[in-house]
């Protein structure tokens, strides 16, 4: 299978081999600017190790301002994201092992326009903004299956307060953190353009799934796995049953 990986026989292999080089790179600089960018102290960031360990804590942001809800999300996102209750590089490098695995998916099989779409956001939500790491991969899932853009929603939001105490590491947020999300949307202490990605990044993904996986236009936008990798199907999409794999 390596020695195929490496094939040059046609000018399109090409693009096939440099994206091992592409994939060391983005990892190697992801991994580089963890370490050196100081990203740590980033507002956005150093609440996180209290915020999992106090969920839904009023937080003042370093260097005063006006006090937020730290972590106003789904008790999912504080289930997966338990390693930084133990600090930034902790929960960085546990973040990176997966990043890793998400990168190789996200390559594999797909065609230049997607890979350079993805790693450059993969940049930002890994090293700028890790604290939406695991919303954007499960966007990035919806290319397969709508169900991934709706998850994605229950996965970012608060639920519903409960009248019974819940785990500190599967919480449920305390009556007043929905007013404050309602009243006002982080719009204090965080870049409008956060959420501008964000909702790029989701409504992208859906339709990619929605025009291509559907066969409704957009056909070819993603290289099946055939065409670099595998058997390729007459009208150039994935066949029946390389999807039912």
């Amino acid at each position: 299978m390596l020695a195929e990986f490496f094939k040059l026989d046609q000018p399109k292999d090409l693009f096939r081999i440099l994206k091992l080089p592409a994939f060391l790179s983005l990892e190697a600089g992801k991994y580089v600017m963890m370490l050196f960018c100081g990203c740590q102290i980033n507002e956005l960031n150093n609440w996180m190790s209290q915020a999992i360990r106090t969920p839904y804590y009023w937080r003042i942001p370093t260097g005063g301002g006006p006090q937020f809800v730290a972590g106003p999300y789904s008790p999912i996102w504080y289930l997966i994201n338990q390693p930084a209750q133990w600090g930034y590089f902790v929960w960085m490098h546990y973040l990176f092992a997966f990043d890793i695995g998400f990168t190789i998916l996200n390559y594999w099989g797909h065609r230049w326009p997607f890979i350079i779409f993805y790693s450059a956001n993969s940049i930002y939500f890994f090293d700028t903004n890790p604290v939406d790491f695991w919303l954007f991969n499960f966007m990035m899932l919806a290319i397969y299956s709508w169900k991934w853009s709706l998850f994605s929603i229950i996965f970012k939001i608060p639920w519903i307060t409960l009248p019974f105490a819940t785990p500190r590491w599967f919480p449920f947020p305390p009556s007043y953190v929905w007013p404050f999300v309602l009243a006002d949307p982080y719009a204090y202490h965080e870049s409008p353009l956060r959420y501008a990605q964000i909702t790029s990044v989701w409504i992208t993904t859906l339709l990619v799934y929605l025009f291509y996986y559907r066969k409704k236009s957009f056909k070819g936008y993603l290289s099946d796995s055939s065409s670099e990798e595998g058997p390729r199907s007459n009208d150039g999409i994935h066949s029946k049953e390389t999807i039912q794999r």
